[in-house]
């Protein structure tokens, strides 16, 4: 039952990929909701647990996750989207929620995947799914990693 905690950043992060993918935009309502029914979620298994520190790494992990990757994209302008970033604060909860490794892991995922990703992109560029111009979205990328992490740690 603990993986239930987990479901408002699953379901928000499976909706703002979706949307992502077809429009390339990140609604960040979607975010901001996505990020309180998260802290809610961890508040109430915290208290009923007793032990603050899945809350504590929640916190930790949202702004850690938006910091690096708001850092990633003051470096290289153009390359990701502020929704992108915004999206770390949702992904960031959860997985730092869980523990620290499964933060790491997941910023190892998102390499692994986003590679992939990337090459899996290119071959659909010349389909009418994603237009000759389009850059790859990258919302799928950093919710399958987070997935991922947290699976995988178990």
């Amino acid at each position: 039952m603990p993986y239930l905690c987990y479901l408002p950043s699953l379901l928000f992060g499976i909706a703002v990929s979706a949307h992502d993918v077809r429009t390339r935009r990140i609604p960040r309502a979607w975010i901001v909701c996505g990020v309180l029914c998260q802290l809610a979620a961890f508040t109430a298994a915290s208290a009923c647990a007793g032990r603050w520190g899945a809350l504590a790494g929640a916190f930790i992990g949202m702004v850690a996750g938006t910091g690096i990757q708001l850092a990633l994209a003051l470096i290289r302008p153009g390359a990701l989207g502020l929704g992108d970033v915004a999206l770390c604060a949702l992904v960031g909860c959860a997985v730092g929620g869980h523990s620290p490794a499964a933060f790491v892991l997941w910023w190892m995922c998102m390499a692994a995947i986003g590679v992939a990703w990337l090459l899996l992109w290119q071959a659909l560029r010349h389909t009418s799914m994603a237009g000759a111009h389009c850059k790859a979205p990258y919302a799928p990328v950093i919710v399958a990693a987070g997935v991922a992490a947290i699976a995988l740690l178990g």
